[in-house]
């Protein structure tokens, strides 16, 4: 009996050895399994070319990158070319709506560019950009937030870019659409047109974006108005202004056409070639007309002399008028300015008012001398809009007045002065 108990527990001894080093070796294999699966490479990138259109799906046996499932494309294209790329859903999978995003990559996996909706109401992609030299480039489509669906991408041949333009003083029109150039900084895809000048060392140059609406009414209806016609044509859309010389930047200004224009003053810094550069957002269809007026390098404007009978004047700011500098940095030119000499008296207190309707008048009281306008005491907007100044002396003498623009700007405005009789003697100058 006792030998064929041990022949039993020898045979159930080697039956659970068997079953452990059985589950042991699946176990192994699922591992081995998983790890193949994980570390998987994934898919080679498909081929599209240009003028090429492929359908396909998005789903989440997709690869994800940067939490977003991802299918990949190489692209061929030439230096000089000018390419649009658009991802277009055409189904979802789920009750959300497909949200597509592209994102671009030269061929050592530099991110070029990027775009989730292009504008026009959709929530599809668009990528437009000149390629920057002869090569292969990877687009990488993805679903935004996850999202998973079908979609068509496709790649489209655009014309060359329009040369630069070269200009003179005076109006000209410029047309920021899908005929301009584009210019992309990941992401912030722009419409642009270039312009070229020869300028002198200081010369005065100003330039100012405005909605052309003689194009824009005569593109609208006999019923528009010429407000709606301006109020449509700008929507709200943002326009740069950028003056640049041997690749470095001169200056720039920002607005809204019909709203806040654009709107830039400089000195130029050396003789040589100019480029200034008119951009608007992507996708962008806007018509403007762009002032150009300029001066040759002259004499500091003269300070003009308000006599003490006077109560008002007026006057204009033009690049004959004077330089605002920005205190922050004073090679950048902040506004024109006009300086008057306002006689005052011991204990009189004179309020002094500037109010314009071409630009945001600022209002400043100071001295001027051979080392520049140091100025005293200041103010903007005092009623929202104009300024104003009440100073009260406590000794006579002269003070200077600097009329200038919060924004570069040229235009009229009116000085209003109105003096009044202390009845007793002020300790020290003061204003409000």
């Amino acid at each position: 009996m006792p030998k064929r108990t041990n022949a039993i527990r020898t045979r159930l001894s080697l039956c659970c050895w068997r079953r452990v080093m059985g589950a042991a070796a699946l176990g192994a294999i699922g591992l081995a399994a998983s790890s193949a699966l994980a570390q998987a490479p994934s898919p080679a990138p498909r081929p599209i070319a240009i003028g090429e259109s492929i359908t396909s799906e998005i789903d989440t046996g997709d690869r994800q990158v940067d939490s977003q499932y991802t299918e990949e494309f190489t692209l061929q294209a030439t230096g000089g070319q000018r390419v649009r790329i658009d991802m277009d859903a055409t189904g979802a999978a789920g009750d959300r709506p497909f949200d597509t995003y592209l994102r671009l990559f030269d061929e050592g996996g530099t991110q070029l560019s990027f775009n989730d909706d292009r504008r026009d109401g959709t929530l599809n992609s668009r990528l437009i950009f000149e390629v920057p030299q002869t090569g292969s480039y990877k687009v990488m489509a993805q679903g935004f937030a996850s999202r998973t669906g079908t979609y068509r991408l496709s790649v489209t041949l655009l014309p060359p870019a329009p040369a630069a333009q070269t200009i003179a003083p005076g109006r000209h029109p410029i047309v920021l659409d899908a005929t301009a150039g584009v210019q992309d900084n990941l992401g912030e895809a722009t419409h642009y047109r270039d312009f070229e000048f020869d300028g002198t060392e200081g010369d005065r140059i100003y330039l100012r974006a405005t909605p052309d609406l003689q194009s824009a009414t005569a593109a609208q209806p006999a019923s528009t108005s010429q407000s709606a016609a301006e109020a449509d044509l700008a929507d709200a859309v943002t326009v740069d202004l950028t003056l640049s010389e041997g690749g470095g930047e001169v200056g720039t200004a920002s607005g809204l056409p019909g709203f806040d224009d654009p709107r830039l003053v400089a000195i130029l810094p050396r003789t040589g070639r100019y480029r200034l550069r008119a951009s608007a957002p992507l996708g962008s269809d806007i018509r403007l007309s762009l002032s150009f007026d300029r001066r040759t390098a002259g004499s500091t404007p003269a300070v003009r002399a308000l006599p003490r009978a006077a109560t008002s004047a007026t006057g204009q700011l033009s690049l004959d008028s004077d330089v605002y500098y920005t205190p922050s940095n004073p090679a950048a030119v902040g506004s024109l300015a006009d300086v008057y000499a306002l006689q005052i008296q011991q204990n009189e207190t004179v309020i002094v008012t500037v109010s314009s309707t071409d630009f945001d008048p600022v209002l400043d009281a100071g001295t001027l001398s051979i080392l520049g306008y140091a100025t005293a005491w200041t103010n903007n907007d005092s009623d929202g809009f104009n300024s104003r100044l009440e100073l009260r002396a406590a000794r006579s003498g002269i003070v200077h007045l600097r009329v200038r623009s919060s924004l570069p700007a040229v235009g009229e405005y009116a000085v209003r002065i109105e003096r009044r009789r202390a009845s007793a003697p002020e300790s020290t100058p003061a204003a409000r």
